[in-house]
């Protein structure tokens, strides 16, 4: 199986209260696949290497 795949970094909110949202996306025939984390932008680049391993282990199964 072969589909595109694509991580997007956005921030959402205001001051004290804004997040940077790092979102692994997946387009296939049928769905959409997006899992998504957040961070505040004090801890955005400390938990950046854990969004990516996360992102290396996803794997699309058709349950067999």
């Amino acid at each position: 199986m072969g589909y595109p795949v694509y991580t997007v970094t956005y921030t959402a909110g205001e001051s004290g209260d804004a997040r940077e949202w790092t979102v692994f996306a997946m387009d296939t025939d049928r769905h959409t696949y997006l899992y998504g984390f957040c961070a505040t932008f004090d801890a955005a680049d400390d938990v950046k290497s854990v969004y990516q391993d996360i992102f290396a282990g996803l794997y699309l199964s058709d349950g067999e």
